[in-house]
């Protein structure tokens, strides 16, 4: 595992939000940069989900790889924890890819009112989203033990999507339907309501 691996995924993630911070620096008449620069983050972040599904060992899919778990604010027990297995990585995948097209289908297409810098800067902000829901392995940034309002809040309790895909994977697909509901906070494990 070499220095890219341990970065790859956090690149994948923050690359498009960069560039979305960049074009905000671009005067608003300068079409052609803005279209450029949103273009160049784009292909940069898709290219580092390239180098990960190179690098994705697929005879070990159902474990976690490429995992970055570090503290974030310790006050409230929060992390920043990522990370892949067999099905976020497609859905990474998928996400830089129609982010790339979208990019590119826009290049002449802007939709009413004409504003090309804000259209791909909130491109570049919804991708980075999106690849990090993908890649998130904490759904909420509190932990259970920090959080005193996750009782008056069902909605906003922590159901970590990889507790939900282990759920489906180790338990088979009569799962499914609590995994679901899990998700939309309808049903959770210790959940009597």
């Amino acid at each position: 595992m070499n220095s890219l691996d341990h970065w790859a995924l956090t690149g994948a993630i923050f690359v498009p939000v960069i560039g979305a911070a960049l074009l905000g620096l671009v005067p608003r008449r300068a079409e052609l940069t803005l279209k450029a620069w949103a273009l160049l983050a784009s292909l940069a972040s898709l290219g580092l989900v390239v180098y990960l599904i190179v690098r994705f060992d697929f005879s070990h899919s159902a474990r976690f790889q490429f995992v970055a778990n570090k503290q974030w604010i310790e006050v409230i027990h929060s992390r920043y924890h990522i990370g892949l297995d067999g099905i976020s990585l497609p859905l990474l995948a998928l996400s830089a890819l129609i982010t790339v097209l979208c990019v590119i289908y826009s290049w002449d297409h802007f939709p009413e009112p004409f504003n090309p810098k804000a259209f791909l800067i909130l491109i570049l902000v919804l991708a980075s989203g999106m690849n990090g829901t993908f890649s998130s392995l904490d759904l909420i940034l509190l932990s259970r033990r920090s959080s005193t309002s996750a009782r008056a809040m069902p909605m906003m309790r922590p159901t970590p999507p990889a507790r939900i895909r282990r759920a489906v994977l180790e338990r088979g697909p009569e799962k499914e339907l609590l995994a679901a509901l899990s998700l939309t906070g309808w049903a959770s494990p210790g959940c009597t309501t």
